[in-house]
C-alpha cells in the first residue's frame, strides 16, 4: 500500500482505495491520481494484473473523472477507461478527452489521438469552427490545449475539407499571436505552421493585416 501512497513501486493498493474514497475532495482526488500513475508504471513494467488492480482501486470516487485521470494512466488503459465510461452512458467532457489525446500524442499514438479528438468533435463536445465566418477554424475555441492537440484539430479540419463535396479554396486558421501569453510570444502559431509546412508539406501564408491568422 505504501507504494501507491508514495509512488514508490508496484504493489497491493487496498489502503489507497480506502483512503481515496474517504479523503475529502482534493485530497481524495490527488491520491486517486497518484494511484493511477503507479498503475501506469506497473503497466509499463509488464505487471498487467497489478496494473489493472491498482487502476480499479485508484479510480476516482466522484461522479466525473478529472481530466488529469486520463493523463496519468497508460494510454491503453486510458482508452479502455474512456470506452467504459461511454458504454455506461456517462458524460466525458472535453478537458478529459483533451488530456487523453495529449497523453496519446506523448506516447506516439497519433492515430488514436486523432480518433479521440474526432469522436469529441462529432459528438458536439468541442467545435472549433467559427459560428460567424465560414471556413474559419478558431483554435481558441478548443480552450487551453497543448499545441499538439491544436494540430490534431487542424488535421481533422483539413481531412474533412479535402473529403467534402466542395472543398473550400482557402481555410483560415485562427492561432493568435501571443497577446495573452505570459511572455507575449505566440504559442500555437509556430507549432501549427511547422506541422503544416514541414510535416505535411502544405503551402501556408499569413492573412494580410491579421497576425493571428494563417491561410491554407
Amino acid at each position: 500500500a505504501s507504494g501507491i501512497l508514495t509512488g514508490g513501486g508496484c504493489g497491493g493498493g487496498g489502503l489507497a482505495s480506502v483512503v481515496a474514497s474517504e479523503a475529502p475532495g482534493a485530497l481524495g482526488e490527488a491520491l486517486a491520481l497518484q494511484g493511477g500513475a503507479v498503475a501506469r508504471a506497473c503497466h509499463q513494467a509488464s505487471q498487467w494484473l497489478i496494473a489493472i488492480e491498482l487502476m480499479q482501486e485508484a479510480r476516482p470516487h466522484f461522479a466525473h473523472s478529472p481530466a488529469e485521470w486520463f493523463g496519468v494512466l497508460h494510454w491503453e488503459a486510458a482508452l479502455s477507461e474512456l470506452d467504459g465510461l461511454l458504454a455506461r452512458g456517462l458524460p466525458v467532457a472535453w478537458p478529459a478527452r483533451c488530456a487523453l489525446a495529449a497523453a496519446l500524442l506523448e506516447s506516439g499514438r497519433h492515430d488514436e489521438a486523432l480518433g479521440v479528438y474526432r469522436e469529441a468533435r462529432e459528438a458536439g463536445i468541442v467545435n472549433p469552427w467559427d459560428p460567424n465566418e465560414p471556413n474559419v477554424l478558431d483554435l481558441h475555441r478548443l480552450g487551453a490545449v497543448s499545441p499538439g492537440v491544436a494540430v490534431l484539430a487542424v488535421e481533422d479540419a483539413l481531412l474533412g475539407a479535402l473529403l467534402g463535396e466542395r472543398p473550400p479554396q482557402e481555410l483560415v486558421l485562427v492561432t493568435g499571436h501571443g497577446t495573452h501569453s505570459p511572455d507575449g510570444l505566440p504559442v500555437l502559431r509556430p507549432v501549427v505552421l511547422e506541422a503544416l509546412t514541414s510535416e505535411i508539406g502544405l503551402e501556408v501564408w499569413p492573412v494580410p493585416r491579421n497576425r493571428g491568422r494563417l491561410a491554407v
